[in-house]
């Protein structure tokens, strides 16, 4: 199908003459200054199209102002969207296009990218791209609601060519194979071959033979990295190389999809295997080679490779298919043999050799007569004439004499590329820019590379400080080959083990890939034997920290517009006797610990007239009835906008560290992680990303059972200003805090971290209770910038280091005979040793008022606590700060023999300093408690009389 033509609307809009011209393409239109001109024509419209591109592990969204339907220059908005929208496909690939907006708009770009409409050719590839070509590209329009939100899955990569490895590189001409040991290439060699030949059989062993050569140079083979043309998935799978163009359809699908696993499998047996596009290894090796992340690579060969690495060195999970993405807007800009004609100015004939060999005959360049763009010898898919004549114009470029006119050739080809990268920075955070390929080489690529720096100068100051980067002979000959040996990741013999099968198991249970990971971190600690205790010789006391009475900073509401208040909900509350969550519990005036956590977002909402984000990390256990109770909060939100679901792990058996079984019931074979599955839940619900695209920065983040945790400006301006990734709420210890966990200072990284009791050595026991020494414990009040733990997860492969507990159990926990298993479980306070910079501050006891035991419950229900006209609990001031100490007998553990106690209301605890109850009696109405009192009771119950109580024991 012939390229379109552009309508006068987007003519008048969208044709720029750039500031920097290009010297041979007077009327190169570059698209970012279309884009740039449009924005400001169509500035103030109240109109919108957004779109959203889902695919496998992701979702594309985007949202473009757009002139009404009835405008002079609504065409200007179909043309351009339709460009943007086949940018992002090429950048990320899409199963389906959704959009939502105008009507005449939607219809329009449904029908552009329908069978025999503009974009037939994205239509037709991205089934075969996505690795699902029996299904057909679709095109919905929905409302914006329905729109799926932003969503990426970075692919951590190996960085560390460790151990044994082979690595391949299958490019249009040649198979490169290398050999590596730790880090060493032992083994290297090119080898031509014939990407034409369209019987799979051939490519499998040609490649197959070359490699078996590289693995001749090693002992054994640990890992298998490689690099192809084209789309690979995350499973390997050759979804859509053109390294094979010519090979059938059906028989690509049945032989070639699978080929690398295939490959791997048939040389080394079941080793790690990680194939990955060619211009994601070139972004990967020169993240290794300059040490920063944050870089694209762009390889200028026959057609613009591209590939690049976050800030971590990890890749965002992208095609970057760039040679497939329009960078001129020229109505009149060459057409491409791989669209087959049906788009023009896509970077296929500018970024790569083509982009210089259709400007030779204009350079000067003496070329045969086959050789002078565009004769039908330079429009087919084949790339020999174009490496000829590329070579006809680097031997013109060393002669003197034809060196100035040459030069205009290597101007205009800087021009496209330092246009192209102010394009691909809306969506890449580009700081280091590496190019290599033929078309960079000698003297002509520098004169290229200094004008594509000279563009962003003139027009796009913003991105000036790009730095740019070429490929020695090093780099070429060894940099990418150790970039792609180390792609996979060697697992632990003892990990690999046992893994596979915990990997099954859990993937059987729809576990999320986050989830998976983090149970994977901690089994690997684990299995390798580490010490998980926290010694008294890594520790130094932290002697002060900043006070909350003492913070001078200044509240200021509008943070909360960019703030999560975060309650965790997962817990039964079993040992109370409950089988529902225990936030559930009535705790005054008939309010729930839910009923009155829903009013204080309420109060707030209305106080500083705020949207104001609440949200719960329920179990599976406690969703359903959390949700049925807060319906009648009609503000608070929703399904996955209210809650997401804490994660499951598998028991491990402690003999063996095998998945403990037990038939009888499946259910017992699972347990909780810890609420330090905060994260790895966050990140595997979507929950993070999806807050991230709304704007949100800071999480407040509590146990739902400790009523004192209420959002706090003050607070909140402390942690915003401070700028600190991550902030604990503490307070001072005192003897009856002695067994719990406590704050320290690491002696080696001199960062905070959290010692809980599991993780104190028998020895190292009374300097861990020494109060006096150790000063603060965890309120469990965190604050998290959500920024920096995204931060935390690419640096980290997915799965933060969280330091890992053991509790010993039996698989039955009714059945103490059955087998003996290990739950793995994780502090979400213990993130605080992961973020550098995280600090700490210490909060008054108001703060921390959980409700664990029915002791708790009593003291909560009774006149010791009041409720706030902003639905807050607060000791009552005649309490000073300092709670009731009730002591309840043993057969009040539970709730409902608590409440049988007090049929009549809770005694008066205001002026109480401590209660205990010995045997079972009931309260009359009317008992004042005053000081310490006792009170016994041997036989049946009996009851206690109204009266004042005051310093006594009271024997019944």
């Amino acid at each position: 199908m012939a390229a379109k033509m552009m309508p006068e609307a987007a003519m008048k809009l969208l044709l720029v003459r750039p500031a920097v011209p290009a010297p041979l393409d007077p009327n190169f239109a570059p698209l970012i200054l279309a884009k740039k001109n449009y924005l400001k024509q169509v500035a103030g419209t109240s109109y919108f199209l957004e779109w959203a591109l889902p695919r496998a592990d992701g979702c594309a969204r985007y949202k473009l102002p757009v002139f009404e339907e009835n405008h002079a220059y609504v065409e200007a908005s179909i043309y351009l969207a339709g460009v943007l929208i086949q940018e992002m496909i090429w950048q990320r690939s899409a199963s389906c296009l959704l959009l939502s907006g105008p009507a005449k708009i939607c219809e329009a770009l449904k029908k552009a990218y329908s069978p025999g409409g503009e974009y037939e050719f994205e239509v037709k590839s991205m089934p075969n791209v996505c690795g699902t070509p029996e299904k057909l590209f679709e095109v919905k329009i929905v409302s914006a609601k329905e729109l799926p939100e932003l969503k990426d899955t970075p692919q951590v990569c190996g960085k560390e060519a460790d151990g044994c490895r082979l690595a391949f590189d299958l490019g249009k001409s040649d198979i490169k194979t290398v050999a590596v040991q730790d880090n060493q290439v032992v083994y290297s060699k090119e080898t031509e071959w014939d990407v034409t030949n369209p019987d799979p059989q051939y490519h499998y062993d040609a490649v197959m033979a070359a490699l078996k050569l590289a693995k001749a140079a090693l002992p054994r083979v640990d890992a298998i990295g490689g690099s192809a043309t084209g789309t690979v998935s995350g499973k390997n799978e050759a979804t859509w190389c053109d390294i094979f163009p010519n090979v059938p359809p059906a028989v690509y699908k049945e032989k070639v999809v699978d080929i690398f696993p295939r490959m791997a499998k048939a040389l080394a047996g079941d080793v790690p295997l990680k194939v990955i596009n060619d211009g994601e290894v070139t972004a990967l090796a020169a993240v290794q080679k300059i040490g920063k992340g944050n870089v694209m690579g762009i390889s200028m060969g026959s057609s613009e490779g591209g590939g690049y690495a976050n800030a971590d060195g990890n890749l965002l999970g992208w095609i970057n298919e760039m040679c497939y993405i329009k960078l001129d807007m020229n109505p009149e800009a060459p057409t491409d043999p791989w669209t087959k004609g049906a788009h023009r100015g896509i970077s296929h004939m500018y970024l790569g050799q083509r982009g210089a060999t259709k400007l030779a005959a204009k350079a000067g360049v003496k070329v045969p007569e086959n050789y002078v763009y565009p004769h039908p010898d330079m429009c087919t898919i084949k790339h020999e004439d174009h490496a000829q004549c590329l070579k006809l114009i680097q031997k013109a470029m060393s002669d003197p004499s034809q060196e100035p006119t040459v030069k205009q050739l290597y101007v205009t080809v800087g021009v496209y590329l330092g246009y192209a990268l102010a394009q691909y920075s809306e969506f890449y955070n580009i700081e280091h820019v590496m190019i290599l390929g033929r078309v960079s080489k000698g003297k002509g690529g520098d004169i290229m590379l200094d004008t594509a720096k000279h563009v962003l100068e003139t027009e796009f100051p913003q991105y000036s400080n790009i730095q740019f980067h070429t490929a020695d002979d090093h780099f070429k000959a060894v940099g990418q080959c150790i970039a792609a040996a180390a792609l996979p990741s060697i697992m632990d013999p003892k990990l690999k083990a046992v893994w596979p099968v915990y990997q099954k198991k859990m993937e059987a249970e729809g576990c999320s890939t986050a989830a998976i990971e983090a149970f994977k971190y901690n089994l690997g600690v684990l299995v390798s034997g580490a010490d998980v205790m926290i010694p008294e010789t890594r520790l130094d006391p932290v002697k002060s920290l900043p006070v909350y009475e003492n913070l001078q900073v200044k509240p200021d509401a509008s943070l909360l517009k960019k703030t999560l208040i975060l309650k965790l909900n997962g817990g039964l509350g079993t040992g109370m006797g409950l089988d529902k969550a225990k936030s559930l519990l009535p705790v005054t005036n008939g309010n729930s610990f839910l009923d009155l956590i829903a009013k204080q977002v309420d109060s707030m909402k209305k106080e500083f007239r705020t949207d104001l984000k609440f949200m719960l990390m329920n179990s599976f256990s406690t969703s359903k009835d959390t949700l049925d109770a807060l319906r009648k909060y009609k503000d608070l939100g929703t399904g996955s906008d209210l809650e997401f679901v804490q994660n499951k792990a598998p028991k491990v058996t402690a003999s063996d560290f095998s998945p403990a079984g037990w038939p009888a019931d499946k259910s017992c074979e699972w347990c909780p992680p810890g609420h330090g599955d905060l994260y790895p839940a966050m990140l595997g619900s979507g929950t993070l990303d999806k807050l991230l695209a709304q704007g949100y920065k800071y999480m407040f983040v509590s146990n739902s059972d400790n009523l004192g945790a209420t959002m706090d400006l003050k607070i909140l301006a402390h942690f915003a200003t401070t700028g600190a990734p991550f902030m604990m709420e503490v307070a001072e210890r005192t003897d009856a805090d002695k067994k719990g966990g406590h704050l320290a200072m690491d002696k080696k990284t001199k960062g905070l971290l959290l010692r809980e009791s599991a993780q104190c050595p028998d020895a190292d026991e009374k300097e861990f209770q020494n109060v006096s020494k150790y000063k603060f414990f965890n309120t469990n009040n965190l604050w998290v910038d959500l920024v920096a733990l995204k931060a935390q997860f690419k640096k980290h492969d997915g799965a933060l280091p969280l330091p890992v507990m053991k509790n010993a159990k039996t698989v039955d926990p009714r059945d103490k005979e059955s087998t003996k298993v290990l739950q793995l479980e994780t502090a979400m306070g213990a993130a605080i040793q992961c973020f550098e910079g995280a600090s700490a501050l210490v909060i008054p006891r108001s703060r921390f008022a959980p409700v664990k035991t029915t002791n708790d419950l009593l003291a909560l229900r009774s006149d010791a606590y009041v409720l706030t006209e902003d639905f807050r609990i607060q000791l009552a001031p005649e309490r000073n700060g300092v709670p009731p100490d009730v002591k309840l007998d043993g057969a009040y553990k539970f709730v409902d023999a608590m409440d049988s106690m007090i049929p009549n209301g809770p005694p008066s605890l205001i002026a109480c300093k401590k209660l205990v109850v010995e045997g079972k009696v009931t309260f009359a109405a009317g008992v004042t408690i005053k000081g310490t009192v006792t009170i016994k009771n041997s036989g049946a119950s009996k009851e206690v009389p109204a009266g004042v109580y005051e310093d006594k024991t009271l024997d019944l």
